[in-house]
């Protein structure tokens, strides 16, 4: 009986110590008290390295690099694309001295060629004719991502 007792007791007692570290420590933590501090004067340093081959805004707030390029036989020019065109996003290529290949790697959209226009899914590829005017959609959520390969005359 007094063991029963003495058991009670003690589990009163840590449970009524656990619930008061949690109110008051764990609690806490939650809570938000203001806004952070400032940097402190100076300059501030980037934490990574800068990429060798960045992407760069370009017309129709599109993000686009070249990740190869190349003189072809017979005076052609080989170039890879990335494109990066966001939500909602329109982008121009123009009419092309030569043919290209697109491969949509993520996202969904539209591409128009000579204003005839076409649905664009992940995974696939598109050959496009020399001389069409080329443009992609955005109609998805996310970014929707462009690998371009274009073949044209130097």
């Amino acid at each position: 009986m007094r063991r029963r007792l003495l058991l009670g007791i003690v589990t009163v007692v840590v449970l009524a110590v656990a619930w008061t570290a949690y109110r008051n420590f764990i609690g806490r933590a939650f809570v938000v008290h203001g806004v952070l501090p400032a940097p402190p004067p100076g300059e501030l340093k980037f934490a990574g390295e800068i990429p060798n081959n960045p992407f760069r805004v370009e017309s129709g707030n599109t993000l686009a690099r070249t990740v190869f390029q190349t003189s072809g036989p017979s005076n052609s020019r080989i170039e890879v694309r990335e494109f990066l065109i966001l939500p909602q996003e329109e982008t121009n290529l123009g009419a092309q001295t030569g043919p290209m290949l697109v491969q949509v790697e993520s996202g969904a959209g539209t591409v128009s060629v000579n204003n005839k226009r076409e649905e664009l899914a992940a995974s696939t590829v598109r050959a496009i004719s020399a001389g069409q005017a080329t443009s992609f959609r955005n109609v998805g959520a996310r970014p929707l991502a462009l690998r371009v390969y274009r073949f044209g005359v130097e």
